[in-house]
């Protein structure tokens, strides 16, 4: 290998772990570092950017550049393709959700950083996770796979087939309600996200309150709703007071049909209620629509508070919609974590803390 190449794979090297945007040091002190003549940092400085792995800024330095492909190395045998350090195959429902794309997309970044081969399977209804199983035991250079759940969760057995070839597996923004050797959680704190989302409607006067159940019932679902019992519980309420919509929603069924079709009888059926809350956003959006429907005012009428966020859109509805959320990107930032440092010990889960974010869809309760 000659000087320029050997210098060439150092760099690409330290690219490869810098995040875009990083500057990298100067020619001079990279002539210091690997003792090589400054005509040869240079012209693998150019070469660099010549190839899209770093801009040169005149007066300021060298940048790195985002990147959508592996980085290639001059020893790589094949000439062609990205040496990758190993795979990791992530798992996740066939269908768009903000929180979902979130976590696929930072997934490809890390992936892209670590220089490491991310493997998508998509799911569908009724997959039977053959194709994962095969893939996971015919790769020679699995490091973990992450579990995206679609709505009704993904079965223990799953995990218990892929745990006997795979070293570590990472349950990424679920509840899982068992435990088994190299099996992470990565969610939500979904308790906490529950108790502050009925905390702010008992705190706004609220007494006669409606549900709405948008999403399938999931082990992560029970514990937003224990969070949401307990804090009925410290205002000495029952759970038994909540009216709850005679609709409810299945697995790959959609979460925003159901916040309209649920919305519309609850109503009718309980007209004195002064709010009503939602088990994620794109219930709450529909149920706007239907109160719209009904001649109901939000939220004067009427507050709505929900989880999550969707794009953005809960800023610019009429009213603005309160939510109660966590973010998506730190989880997938934890998983990797997890994943590529096999020496380290981690808890068996790790819970973001939830936010409240008032918008103007809660007001105060008429007495």
């Amino acid at each position: 290998m000659s000087k320029s190449e050997h210098l060439k794979q150092k760099l690409l090297e330290l690219i490869r772990q810098s995040a875009p945007g990083t500057r990298l040091p100067t020619e001079r002190e990279l002539c210091e570092q690997y003792g090589f003549a400054r005509s040869t940092v240079n012209k693998v400085i150019v070469e660099l950017e010549r190839e899209s792995y770093v801009r040169r800024r005149i007066g300021s330095g060298t940048y790195v550049m985002p990147r959508d492909t592996a980085i290639r190395y001059s020893d790589d045998p094949a000439g062609t393709t990205g040496r990758f350090s190993g795979e990791i195959i992530i798992v996740y429902p066939n269908f768009f959700g903000t929180q979902l794309w979130e976590m696929v997309d930072q997934a490809e970044e890390l992936a892209l950083k670590h220089n490491i081969k991310l493997t998508p399977v998509k799911l569908r209804p009724r997959t039977d996770y053959s194709l994962l199983f095969s893939m996971a035991e015919n790769s020679t250079g699995l490091l973990g796979v992450i579990m995206i759940p679609p709505g009704e969760g993904i079965p223990q057995t799953v995990y218990e087939r892929l745990l006997q070839t795979v070293r570590r597996v990472v349950a990424a923004d679920q509840f899982t309600d068992f435990s088994l050797p190299g099996l992470y959680g990565v969610c939500g704190d979904q308790v906490r996200q529950g108790y502050l989302l009925m905390d702010e409607l008992l705190r706004n006067g609220h007494r006669r309150i409606g549900y709405v159940a948008n999403e399938p019932f999931t082990p992560s679902r029970k514990e937003l709703l224990n969070g949401i019992k307990q804090a009925l519980y410290d205002r000495r309420m029952r759970w038994k007071g909540i009216c709850k919509s005679p609709v409810s929603n299945a697995s790959w069924q959609s979460s925003i049909d159901a916040g309209f079709h649920g919305t519309l009888p609850l109503l009718r059926e309980h007209p004195e209620l002064t709010a009503i809350f939602y088990d994620t956003l794109p219930g709450a959006l529909a149920g706007l629509a239907a109160l719209n429907r009904l001649g109901r005012r939000c939220p004067e009428e009427i507050s709505v508070i929900a989880t999550s966020g969707f794009s953005g859109c809960e800023n610019y509805t009429i009213p603005a919609i309160t939510t109660v959320s966590y973010p998506a990107r730190p989880l997938i930032d934890k998983a990797f974590e997890i994943i590529l440092t096999p020496e380290k010990e981690f808890p068996e889960r790790f819970l973001a803390a939830p936010e409240l974010h008032r918008r103007s869809s809660i007001g105060k309760a008429i007495r």
